[in-house]
């Protein structure tokens, strides 16, 4: 059962071929994406070859097209590990014999796929498992019968040295040139230098063990660990101000995805971003700590946000999560502040308790309303 629920699984890898051959022209960022995603994961060749291997059974032509051109694309700039599972996949051998056989495939796939073929048994001939490549490109030209002949030529030319001592009259007159020049024949010693060609390529083994020691040896993670660390914080403040300056574009302008295009700030962060995520992923290969790789990895996933923000912008849209926060600030504005209640001072608190009659508020400078005389009688 576990092998199958891993064969189930999916990741960002066929995802991406996915996008690719939906396509009409191959995305190159998306491809380095591609490629990235299939180094960093364990069961990423594995992976991206049974994706390839259905959308070859399932797909249209034009799928079936842009797969094959991606998987061209996926052995040059791919190692070595994902040309050994290729070339040890006999589903995907099953699927190219089937397309060259089939006469319901177009002749335009028939043709790439050929073409294809062609170019590696030429070009990674020395791999193993590349015979089983070289037959199926003959399968596909239709040379079996010239394969027959060869055979034949073989055994007409194992058969020739028999028939030669019972025909001496046939070669009597090679014998005599032969006879001739077999003066000819000392400068063999020219043969010993032959046993001096094995040498060389043995020097280039050592040479290439030798670099590739000292290339272990000059990655060293404690002294390039505050190097490191420098790079995550730097990835991290890239993203930020690319998602920051993606904010500052005014969408309610039109053709505002084409002026993002010339937006020199974030074009500018962009490209950091790009050289950013370069050295963490750069980073996250050499290094075997754990903790290190999951702190590498959320690096990298912050600028994979930033740049597919980027990305969906350029296509003239809005990323959903902005789209939220701006309805929410033109449907509800936020409400004006509340009045500042000012506390009296305490003296205008004790007039105020204080309680006059309508005749205590007369002007004091007023006449006085009974004479004078009045009040000193009493």
């Amino acid at each position: 059962m576990g092998l199958f629920t891993e064969e189930i699984q999916k990741t960002s890898v066929s995802m991406y071929i996915e996008r690719l051959s939906n396509l009409e022209e191959v995305d190159w960022y998306l491809l380095q994406q591609l490629t990235e995603s299939i180094q960093m994961q364990s069961s990423g060749p594995r992976e991206a070859i049974e994706t390839i291997r259905k959308k070859l059974k399932h797909g249209g032509n034009q799928q079936k097209l842009r797969v094959l051109e991606v998987l061209k694309l996926l052995m040059e700039n791919s190692s070595q590990q994902f040309h050994r599972q290729f070339l040890a996949n006999e589903k995907m051998k099953e699927r190219f014999e089937l397309m060259l056989t089939s006469g319901s495939e177009s002749a335009e796939v028939k043709n790439t796929l050929l073409s294809l073929l062609g170019a590696w048994i030429t070009k990674y001939k020395n791999e193993p498992g590349m015979r089983t490549m070289v037959d199926l490109y003959e399968l596909g030209r239709g040379k079996k019968m010239r394969i027959k002949t060869n055979s034949t030529d073989i055994t007409r030319s194992a058969t020739d040295p028999i028939r030669s001592p019972t025909s001496p009259m046939t070669q009597s007159p090679l014998s005599s040139p032969t006879a001739s020049r077999q003066p000819s024949l000392p400068p063999p010693p020219i043969m010993p230098a032959k046993t001096y060609l094995p040498e060389p390529p043995k020097k280039p083994k050592a040479r290439t063990t030798d670099r590739s020691s000292s290339g272990n040896n000059l990655f060293n993670f404690e002294k390039l660990k505050p190097k490191i660390m420098e790079e995550v914080a730097l990835a991290n403040q890239n993203a930020n101000n690319l998602i920051n300056s993606l904010k500052l574009i005014n969408t309610s302008e039109d053709r505002w995805e084409i002026d993002l295009q010339y937006d020199r700030r974030v074009q500018e962060c962009r490209e950091r971003c790009e050289e950013s995520r370069k050295k963490i992923v750069r980073y996250a290969r050499l290094i075997e700590d754990e903790e290190w790789i999951g702190t590498l990895l959320a690096a990298n996933e912050d600028l994979l946000k930033a740049l597919d923000m980027y990305d969906i912008m350029l296509t003239g849209e809005i990323p959903a999560a902005w789209r939220e926060g701006t309805t929410k600030l033109i449907r509800s504005p936020p409400p004006p502040p509340p009045p500042i209640k000012t506390s009296p001072p305490p003296l205008q608190i004790e007039f105020s308790n204080l309680n006059l009659n309508k005749e205590e508020e007369l002007d004091p400078f007023a006449d006085p309303t009974t004479p004078i005389e009045e009040i000193n009688a009493r």
